[in-house]
């Protein structure tokens, strides 16, 4: 008889670890679905005025919805929407619940992607169930997508997947994932000081980075094949930075003390600070030693997604997100940050608080105080940064 194999003890206590993270995983899902289902029927004001008008237009019109200007949106996100539309004929799911699922599915994804990157970096313990758990359970994902319905975990899944491309040097993905990103959300550009960096670095060549503004024109050609004007599509950001023509549409960051101050002035300054912490924190960045670990690139987009929404004029209160979603994965690999992830979580949850059905127990302005003191935090340990160059793990370019 041939003896049974024996699996070294090593190999045993990895397929035991192994288990239990996908029975952890499982459970952690679970929870975070249950925490949202309160949270669903909420009907915020974007959610009457927008969300809801833009699926009975596409429920109605089909496809050719999209050849009509009905929503200030890009293409990318109304896509999904109207895949939504198709499941209508289910009974018993509301429509404001098939709305918000595309939220739910980013956020578990943008889960899945913190659970990557920290596994990358600490592939033993439960670090990365740990990352899984803070993104998923984060009370600022649950109140934003679930509640107020708003689609920012869909930009912060593809950038999430944009630095895990980037720490595994597989340069064409990142490339990708950036500009399908940026072809989602104008949000994108808070961390374009990583992607400048990768660039100044030569990690990103410019034929990599010629497929960012492709993938954006990529993700305009099924609206301008249903009969939009390529110089509609193209100028959807520009509009809707005419939408709210006010320095701070409540976000906590430097122009909630600009005070009286015309916005004739607020603007430009607003520009060229932004501008400039961008060129800064790309060049600083580069003469890094190991940009391309996890640790530092996450580092990074955690001090660009901050410092550079509180620089910019016309942000709104939830314009933080992606620094939040950041910041939670970056105390993982650096544990003295977790006070960032927590004060910009709460800054940001009571800066969104009237939004979410619960007024404004806290003036914007005093919120602005605590998140300009983790930009400043994040700056001076962009310049003070010295992470290790990690050895290749193994993946493809």
């Amino acid at each position: 008889m041939i003896p049974p194999l024996k699996l070294p003890q090593r190999l045993k206590r990895t397929a035991s670890l192994v288990k239990w993270r996908f029975w952890a995983l499982a459970a952690i899902t679970g929870v975070g679905l249950v925490v949202r289902a309160p949270h669903i029927s909420f009907t915020s004001w974007d959610y009457q005025t927008f969300l809801e008008c833009w699926y009975d237009a596409l429920a109605h019109h089909g496809f050719s919805s999209f050849a009509h200007n009905f929503s200030d949106y890009t293409p990318p996100y109304l896509y999904l929407l109207y895949f939504i539309t198709k499941f209508s004929f289910i009974p018993g799911i509301p429509k404001i619940a098939a709305i918000k699922s595309i939220n739910i599915v980013f956020d578990l994804m943008s889960a899945g992607l913190s659970h990557e990157l920290v596994r990358d970096r600490k592939p033993d313990g439960w670090a990365p169930v740990g990352a899984f758990a803070a993104a998923f359970l984060s009370p600022l994902a649950v109140l934003i997508g679930s509640r107020w319905g708003q689609c920012d975990s869909v930009v912060t899944a593809l950038l999430l997947a944009f630095l895990l491309a980037a720490s595994r040097e597989q340069w064409t993905v990142a490339s990708l994932m950036y500009g399908l990103a940026l072809s989602v959300k104008l949000h994108a550009l808070f961390i374009a000081p990583v992607f400048l960096a990768l660039m100044i670095k030569g990690a990103i060549d410019f034929r990599r980075a010629c497929l960012v503004p492709a993938v954006y024109v990529l993700t305009n050609i099924p609206a301008w094949l249903a009969g939009r004007s390529i110089r509609a599509l193209l100028g959807i950001y520009v509009n809707q930075t005419r939408l709210y023509p006010r320095l701070s549409v409540n976000a906590p960051n430097l122009f909630e003390w600009w005070g009286p101050l015309p916005e004739s002035w607020g603007l430009p300054v607003g520009l060229v600070l932004a501008g400039a912490a961008c060129v800064w924190l790309a060049v600083v960045a580069s003469r890094r030693v190991g940009l391309r670990s996890p640790a530092l690139l996450v580092l990074l987009a955690t001090a660009s997604s901050l410092i550079i929404p509180f620089l910019l004029p016309r942000m709104h209160e939830r314009y933080f997100f992606e620094a939040c979603a950041f910041s939670l994965v970056l105390a993982f690999f650096s544990p003295r940050n977790g006070w960032i992830a927590a004060v910009m979580q709460f800054s940001t949850i009571f800066a969104c608080s009237k939004a979410l059905g619960w007024g404004r127990p806290i003036p914007i302005g005093l919120l602005a105080v605590p998140v300009a003191d983790c930009a400043g935090f994040m700056a001076w340990q962009v310049w003070n940064s010295r992470v290790p160059a990690v050895p290749a793990m193994g993946h493809n370019k």
